[in-house]
Parts: structure tokens; sequence; C-alpha cells
């Protein structure tokens, strides 16, 4: 009988942590303007509207470097240039493109490690 009152009593704890927890969640609000970061990551994937919102961050100053991980390695940077739709002078000195990654385990360790460089 213990057990099942112990037991009880952990999910009753467990339970009003969740729901204040999910109360938090609906009450905040994200920031109006993304802070300063040393740099910016995008993965390639189904959408190019990564790649466009990582050169936009990057333009607005959001960031000092991109990295574009998980890059086709038939792309060329002319093509990845197209695709981001970023400002050129900013694409040739501060995006860098990554050719390992070829899933989600792979781009956690291209970022990892290009930004072990930086």
């Amino acid at each position: 009988m213990r057990t099942l009152a112990a037991l009880f009593v952990v999910l009753l704890i467990w339970v009003v942590g969740l729901v204040a927890f999910a109360q938090r969640i609906e009450r905040s609000v994200p920031p109006a303007e993304p802070p300063v970061a040393d740099a910016v990551v995008a993965l390639t994937g189904a959408s190019d509207l990564r790649l466009e919102a990582a050169a936009r961050l990057l333009e607005r100053g959001k960031g000092k470097r991109l990295l574009i991980s998980g890059v086709n390695r038939e792309a060329s940077r002319d093509d990845i240039l197209e695709v981001s739709r970023a400002v050129k002078p900013i694409y040739d000195c501060c995006v860098d493109l990554g050719y390992t990654a070829a899933d989600t385990v792979g781009n956690a360790g291209e970022i990892a490690e290009w930004a072990r460089g930086k």
C-alpha cells in the first residue's frame, strides 16, 4: 500500500510540474530580434528557406560567419550562392560550405569540427 501511495505522490508531482511547464511555455514570447552570435549554421535539406534565412542573419550582422552543413558534393559555391540568395561580397568572405555530412549525426560532427576550427 505504501508503494502505491509513494507512486501516486511521485506521479502527482510530475503532473503538477508538467502543467506548470506548459503554462510557462504558453506565456513565453520569442525575442523580437535574434541575438548576435559568433556564427550561424544552416542545414541543407527539404527547404531552401533555411539557407535564405541564414544568409539574411549573416547580412544583418547576427553572426560573423555562416556554415552551410550537408552540402551535396556536386553543388558548387555558385549553386549555393544562387539558392541562398546571399549578397555576394558577404557570401565570398564569410560563408563556409560543409560537404561531409550526409545525415543529422553527420551535421552535428561537421558543425562541431567547424566550430573548433574557428
